[in-house]
C-alpha cells in the first residue's frame, strides 16, 4: 500500500489526525509532508500534529492531538479523563495529562503533570485516547475538586458501572500520598453512608428517611440464577420492596419496554415495585411516601 494511503488509514483510526512522527515511520519525510500540508490545507492542531481537511475538531480530537504530540508517553487525567469517561460534561482547558517523570516534552494547550510511577492497571483507552483508569481518575480529581464534586463523580461512575467506591478506595490505598487525599476520604465516607445516582433519587431517599422508612443506603443489584434482573434505585431488601426512580428517558418506548420486562421479573421473585417519577416526588411527595409505606405493610413490615 502507498505511504499516503497508509497514513490516511492511520488518521481514520484517530479522529482524522496524523502526527509528523507517524508520517516519518511510514517513510514520508518532513519536506514531503510539509508540501502536502500546504497543498491540501491540512489544519495544524498542535505542533507536529495535523487534522486532515474537511473534518471536525471536537474536544475528543483535540485531546487525541495532545496524546499524539506526546508520542504515546502520556495519559489524559484529572478533569480531562473525567470528561472522556463521561463523569463530567465539559472538557477543561488546558487539557490535563500525566507523563513519566523523565518526559521532557511540552505541548501547547496542555497541562502536564509528572508522576514517578504508574501502577499496573492505571491506564485504559477511551474514545481512542489513552486515559487513566476510572479509579485512578477519581484519585487525580481529588487534587482539583471539592468533596461535593467527588461525591457526584463517584455516584456517576457507579451509575455507569465503570467504578465502585470500594474499588476507588483500593486504588487510593495502593498509592503514595497524593493531593486531595483527605477530600477523597471524606467523599468516600459520604458514599458509604448514602449513594444516589441522580438528584431525583436523592430527593426520594430524603423523603423516605424523613418518614422513618429507612431504605438501603445505595442502589441495589437484584440477581437470579440467570444473572442480573435489575438495579433498583431505592430498595428495602429485607421486605423485597423496590422503588425505581424514572427520569424522562424512561418514558421512551424502548426504555419503557425494558423497564416493564425488569419489573415483571422482579414480581416473579416476590418483589413489590413502586415506581415513581419527577411528578410524584415534587408535586405529590406525601402520596409517594404513602404508596411505599403500603407496599412495606403488604410485605410484612411494621414500624
Amino acid at each position: 500500500m502507498h505511504p499516503w494511503a497508509l497514513l490516511a488509514e492511520v488518521a481514520a483510526g484517530q479522529h482524522g489526525l496524523v502526527a509528523v512522527w507517524q508520517a516519518e515511520e511510514l517513510g514520508i519525510g518532513r519536506e514531503r509532508l510539509a508540501r502536502r500540508v500546504a497543498e491540501a490545507g491540512w489544519h495544524r492542531v498542535v505542533r507536529g500534529v495535523y487534522l486532515l481537511p474537511g473534518l471536525p475538531l471536537p474536544p475528543v480530537a483535540q485531546i487525541k492531538a495532545v496524546e499524539l504530540a506526546l508520542r504515546g508517553r502520556g495519559m489524559a487525567s484529572h478533569r480531562t479523563a473525567a470528561f472522556l469517561w463521561g463523569l463530567r460534561r465539559s472538557a477543561p482547558r488546558p487539557y490535563e495529562f500525566v507523563v513519566p517523570s523523565n518526559c521532557s516534552l511540552r505541548v501547547q494547550g496542555a497541562h502536564l503533570r509528572r508522576l514517578g510511577r504508574v501502577l499496573a492497571g492505571d491506564g485504559a483507552r477511551r474514545q481512542g485516547v489513552a486515559v487513566t483508569a476510572p479509579g485512578r481518575t477519581i484519585c487525580t480529581l481529588a487534587g482539583v475538586s471539592s468533596v461535593e464534586e467527588l461525591v457526584r463523580d463517584l455516584s456517576t461512575g457507579h451509575r455507569m458501572r465503570i467504578l465502585t467506591p470500594s474499588g476507588v478506595r483500593r486504588v487510593a490505598a495502593q498509592s503514595a500520598r497524593f493531593a486531595g487525599q483527605g477530600r477523597l476520604c471524606a467523599a468516600l465516607e459520604r458514599t458509604d453512608r448514602e449513594l444516589n445516582h441522580s438528584d431525583l433519587e436523592r430527593l426520594a431517599r430524603k423523603l423516605l428517611n424523613a418518614a422513618a422508612l429507612k431504605p438501603h443506603p445505595r442502589p441495589l443489584v437484584v440477581e437470579d440464577e440467570s444473572g442480573l434482573v435489575a438495579e433498583l434505585d431505592i430498595a428495602f431488601p429485607r421486605h423485597r420492596v423496590g422503588v425505581p426512580v424514572d427520569g424522562p428517558h424512561h418514558f421512551e418506548p424502548d426504555h419503557k419496554r425494558a423497564d416493564d420486562d425488569q419489573r415483571h421479573r422482579l414480581r416473579m421473585l416476590d418483589w413489590v415495585v413502586v415506581p415513581c417519577d419527577e411528578v410524584h416526588l415534587k408535586t405529590q411527595p406525601s402520596i409517594f411516601v404513602r404508596q411505599v409505606r403500603q407496599a412495606l405493610y403488604k410485605q410484612g413490615w411494621s414500624p
